[in-house]
């Protein structure tokens, strides 16, 4: 992805931009104005515009610093006229949004998207150009001055929720998707990932060197795929080899359920260098002993080029907060009894068999199936 990605792009991240080459690729340095003014009043102050800084000077973006409190309406003008890319730090948010308020900065960001200019915001920076900060206000340590309109820029429909790994900030996300996830799409950052906004949004995650998006239709063929090699790999334990051999991937069906979803957030895929190497679809449960709160993860796959590097638990992550953001209390997913691996994992999730069995044939041999219960 070269720099004429960027154009006009709106790239949310959590803390820096060590994975902006993903974005920027071997392209043209970007000429970019840096927005400081979240880190005003800040002990960390300079470590937190460092953190946005450096990433980008060393991969020879050129950097003017500017703080909406301390500038005039010219000189704001005159820096976004020449910049390819505007760049907002971390810090507190609610003292960003006032200050872009008071300065214009509102307004020309607007302006200056449409022209081309792109928008790269980091924590503070990426909560303000999502629709509304209400759900930061049980979240982030920063109090909201009485009175101040939480309305955001409006230049993403998602809401960032930053610093996910962080020490109570999971417990505090989900309870954010709980409360406003029917008002607008969340989705909780990771300190080393950024979120591509736009129709369809992309998850870009550094450290793994993956990209989750949502599925398209075009995807059967790659999800099936996934799905049988996964299979293949995990489930000698359970068929023979002859047997697993002839799983085909079961891509017309993958294809007719990709164009009847309600919403293309429920099933998503993660790409690698190679393809998409995974998907998790999550949807409302349709076991008819649990009532309408209940959601289900009913396929969740990865390559085993994947296992072992924690993409599988960042895509139950995603699936989690998706159907708490759509109002169920309970999450229930369907395994083999003998699937020793996922059972591992799902176990050290949280997850608990309920005691529901269902038995049935696959590929010429009886399976029989444990469900397994989480609180959301």
């Amino acid at each position: 992805m070269g720099v004429w990605r960027m154009i006009g792009a709106v790239v949310l991240g959590s803390l820096g931009l060590g994975g902006i080459e993903r974005l920027v690729g071997g392209g043209e340095p970007v000429r970019a104005m840096l927005v400081t003014t979240a880190a005003n009043g800040l002990d960390d102050r300079e470590a937190i515009v460092r953190s946005c800084r450096e990433p980008l000077t060393e991969r020879g973006w050129d950097l003017v610093e500017l703080d909406l409190e301390r500038s005039d309406g010219h000189e704001l003008t005159s820096t976004l006229a020449g910049a390819g890319a505007v760049v907002v730090s971390g810090g507190d948010p609610y003292r960003l949004l006032a200050a872009m308020r008071r300065s214009g900065f509102d307004r020309s960001i607007g302006l200056a998207l449409a022209r081309g200019v792109s928008y790269v915001g980091v924590s503070a920076g990426a909560a303000v150009a999502g629709p509304n900060l209400r759900p930061l206000l049980d979240v982030n340590p920063f109090p909201a001055p009485a009175n101040q309109p939480l309305d955001g820029l409006g230049l993403s429909d998602t809401l960032v929720l930053s610093h996910d790994e962080r020490t109570g900030r999971r417990e505090r996300h989900a309870a954010a998707q709980r409360e406003h996830g029917l008002e607008m799409r969340l989705i909780a950052l990771r300190d080393d990932e950024l979120l591509l906004s736009g129709h369809p949004w992309r998850l870009l995650n550094a450290t793994e060197g993956v990209t989750i998006r949502p599925a398209e239709v075009a995807d059967a063929a790659a999800i099936a795929g996934s799905y049988a090699e996964s299979a293949r790999a995990a489930w000698h334990h359970m068929f023979t080899d002859a047997q697993l051999a002839d799983l085909n991937p079961p891509v017309e069906a993958w294809g007719k359920r990709l164009a009847t979803l309600d919403d293309a957030d429920d099933l998503v895929v993660v790409e690698d260098h190679s393809g998409v190497a995974g998907f998790v679809w999550c949807r409302p449960s349709e076991d008819l002993d649990l009532d309408t709160g209940h959601g289900e993860i009913a396929a969740f796959y990865t390559r085993p080029r994947l296992w072992g590097r924690g993409t599988g638990l960042r895509l139950a992550t995603y699936a989690l907060d998706r159907l708490r953001a759509a109002g169920h209390h309970t999450a229930v997913l369907w395994t083999e009894e003998r699937n020793e691996r996922p059972l591992r994992i799902y176990h050290e999730m949280g997850w608990r068999p309920d005691g529901a069995v269902r038995e049935r044939e696959y590929l010429g041999t009886k399976i029989r199936e444990l469900r397994h219960r989480m609180v959301l």
